[in-house]
């Protein structure tokens, strides 16, 4: 074993490991060849990876070990050992001399007379040619049958683990395209079930609303659209408890009228009122959404749309400060789960941080998914908004007032004496609300709503 004789001591690794480590040389001086000597390092780790059946980094690991050992202690001891025999050079012929040759005792000494020759007499066919190189012997190289074991286990290794590292990854190809289709069939399923649920929504409106003219009379009430009339049942728009972010007021503090209408006696005929975006600038495309002050836990943001995680409230910024013109955002709002809420509107900035207060009060408008509109400490009832709605916001830093959009139907509310910097948010808790940026441009045309299409008109100076 080429361990054998030296300071290591490999019992650790077992006899199993040390059997096949064993056949990585035969002695410690042709281990010193193989791989000290011939700088094969990366080749003495594949052996001991294969040998061992370890890691990469442990293989890694006990070949620079052993190196080291064997060039800074063993070779300093057995250089010598090492050094190739040197060869053996022809005889020298000797200078032509009377000197008697004695052939054996037994035979009778003779003399044979011989002319003594000086050196530069010899012939050059007697003295050894300056130019002769000698050549070392050839030798054949062979493999014992030990090396050849060891040989045939690295390639049967070799193979396993090419076979094993290939297996893996089509294992984990075919992971990921099962774990994507998982994904993508709970995708659907999850649509399946906001679309049943809208469809169950739908159907509970127009229940209610046929059993409101199904009533007999005696009743008064407000139908959509109109003004009170004798005979009409009074549907509530808000039930006893909206729950939420906002912790919606109870049906004793809220008066009840039918949904979509709000407490006004003129009988207010819903708005329709479509942006004018004529000569608009797209300002999409040079914004983003940004949320400094939530963790990441409890909002996720993916381009120009926002995802609440929590129970906890985040906001969520547009980096856009609206200073002239006109401005035109557009939110669309999911609320897939009971308990999720959300609200959308804008603040006074002059830092750029959407957190500009005065005396303690934030300077801020918000309408909020349970169907309060907040001006600043003033809190107006309006239409709530669901999921798939889409709420757009025009602030006329002309005039200086806003108002409010509900698919394109007027919130009725006028805001006036907005402040002169403006940064639009969103603020939303879940989990699984979310808000998409759909829209936002300049124009310097605004809506010309007519007066009479506002329930009230708030100033912001005033409250």
């Amino acid at each position: 074993m080429w361990w054998t004789g030296t300071a290591l001591d490999l019992k650790f690794v077992g006899d199993d490991n040390l059997q096949r480590l064993a056949q990585l040389a035969d002695t410690p001086a042709a281990f010193y060849q193989k791989y000290v000597k011939t700088k094969q390092s990366e080749l003495l780790k594949q052996d001991v990876q294969i040998a061992l059946n370890t890691t990469p980094e442990y293989a890694s690991d006990f070949a620079t070990r052993v190196i080291e050992y064997f060039e800074a202690h063993w070779y300093p001891q057995h250089a010598s050992e090492l050094e190739p025999p040197k060869p053996v050079l022809p005889p020298v012929p000797a200078a032509i001399s009377t000197t008697p040759a004695m052939s054996s005792a037994s035979q009778p000494m003779t003399f044979t007379p011989s002319i003594t020759l000086s050196p530069s007499s010899y012939s050059s066919t007697l003295q050894p040619s300056v130019h002769q190189v000698i050549q070392p012997p050839q030798i054949e190289q062979t493999f014992t049958r030990q090396e050849v074991t060891a040989m045939l286990e690295k390639a049967k290794y070799e193979n396993q683990d090419s076979t094993a590292r290939r297996c893996n990854e089509l294992r984990d190809f075919a992971v990921a395209q099962i774990t994507g289709l998982k994904e993508e069939i709970q995708q659907i399923q999850n649509t399946q079930k906001m679309l049943a649920d809208s469809f169950n929504q739908m159907r509970k409106f127009l229940e209610d609303y046929m059993k409101t003219q199904q009533t007999p009379p005696g009743q008064t009430g407000y139908i959509i659209g109109a003004p009170p009339v004798a005979g009409g049942h009074v549907a509530s728009a808000y039930p006893g408890s909206m729950g939420g972010m906002y912790g919606g007021p109870s049906s004793s503090m809220v008066p009840s009228y039918p949904m979509g209408m709000p407490p006004a006696t003129s009988g207010l005929t819903p708005y329709s009122c479509e942006p004018n975006l004529s000569g608009a600038i797209n300002l999409l495309k040079d914004s983003r959404l940004e949320s400094p002050f939530s963790s990441p836990s409890d909002i996720f943001i993916n381009d120009m749309t926002a995802f609440f995680h929590t129970l906890r409230e985040s906001t969520v910024l547009l980096d856009y400060i609206c200073l002239e013109n006109v401005v035109i955002v557009e939110w669309k709002a999911m609320l897939p789960q009971t308990g999720a809420a959300i609200g959308l509107g804008f603040v006074m900035d002059v830092m750029g941080t959407g957190c500009a207060a005065e005396k303690g009060q934030k300077i801020f408008v918000e309408y909020r998914s349970n169907g309060i509109l907040q001006i600043r400490g003033r809190e107006e009832r309006v239409d709530p908004f669901m999921t798939g709605d889409v709420i757009r916001i025009e602030l006329n830093m002309i005039n200086r007032t806003a108002c409010f959009f509900r698919n394109n139907m007027l919130i009725p509310i006028k805001i006036s004496v907005i402040p002169k910097v403006i940064k639009l948010y969103a603020v939303g808790s879940g989990p699984g609300a979310r808000v998409d940026v759909k829209s936002l441009s300049m124009t310097s045309s605004y809506s010309n709503i007519p007066p009479n299409a506002f329930r009230c008109d708030i100033a912001m100076d005033k409250v």
